[in-house]
């Protein structure tokens, strides 16, 4: 993947999150723009994707880091949710009003987060910096653009979790199968309380 391929993929992610309201106006932006990044993103690591080790799904290994991400991410979202109060934003208010949003949220939305967030922007950096200041730095893009100002420093935290198990276990489809489950879990969540 070259750098411009990069710049356009955050480009095209941002100009769709940095004002949710012209997305979610929109059903044809909303049946649209995740699909066409996605499938921008899998045109663009089109060699990587053909060139993984399923066996890998197979491994101990995988499961013991998708867990930790998950285990770290959702007790970050109860304390956080004790500390800070349960505060929604516009985006996760709008999970309901077109029935597509829960899909994308539980499919696409991880995988375009953890690619953008973890596999371009983090790696991008912690081959420049250190890895604090790499995992903060991508982090805080990652919860600004949850546009959720009272579960920012969640969102942060949770961020920098998924660097960590990123790092640890250098392989993204661990952190993509925990922020599915951990978007699922919300989801469910949301809807019984």
């Amino acid at each position: 993947m070259t750098k411009f391929h990069n710049i356009i993929l955050i480009l095209l992610f941002l100009s769709t999150s940095i004002k949710p309201e012209i997305l979610y106006s929109n059903k044809y932006l909303v049946l649209l723009a995740p699909p066409l990044l996605f499938l921008y993103i899998l045109f663009i690591f089109k060699e990587e994707w053909l060139q993984y080790n399923l066996n890998y799904l197979r491994e101990s290994s995988f499961y013991f880091w998708t867990f930790k991400a998950f285990q770290f991410s959702i007790f970050t979202q109860a304390i956080g949710t004790v500390l800070l109060g349960k505060a929604t934003s516009f985006t996760e208010n709008s999970i309901h009003t077109y029935s597509i949003l829960p899909i994308y949220t539980v499919t696409i939305g991880p995988i375009m987060e953890e690619v953008i967030f973890r596999k371009i922007i983090f790696k991008r950096l912690h081959n420049i910096f250190n890895f604090g200041v790499a995992a903060f730095a991508s982090s805080t893009i990652f919860a600004w653009v949850h546009y959720n100002p009272t579960r920012f420093p969640i969102y942060l935290v949770i961020g920098v979790i998924m660097c960590w198990v990123y790092n640890k276990s250098g392989n993204i489809t661990t952190i993509i199968a925990a922020h599915i489950i951990i978007n699922f879990t919300a989801i469910l969540v949301s809807d019984l309380i």
